[in-house]
């Protein structure tokens, strides 16, 4: 089994797609773990900020599988979160 990464994009949804389950069919169909970390929703489109962790391979075929559907989706740089105090 390969190594699990996290990635984080910015992803554009059409309006054509806003109502379809396209998050958890990344979750389902291609064994990723989707994180929404940020996101604006409304009747034209959505635009969200959304990490994905899984096997680099299959985090690629989920890209293309939303870049299909039609979903612009753009790799951010990695961010460092702050430390939480414990």
């Amino acid at each position: 089994m390969g190594s699990r990464i996290s990635l984080r994009f910015g992803m554009s949804f059409p309006s054509k797609v806003i109502g379809d389950p396209l998050i958890h069919t990344l979750s389902a169909g291609f064994r990723v773990v989707p994180n929404i970390l940020r996101g604006r929703i409304t009747d034209t489109g959505a635009k969200l900020e959304v990490e994905i962790t899984g096997a680099a391979s299959k985090i690629q075929k989920a890209v293309k599988y939303l870049e299909s559907r039609g979903v612009v989706v753009t790799p951010l740089e990695a961010r460092s979160s702050p430390s939480r105090p414990g």
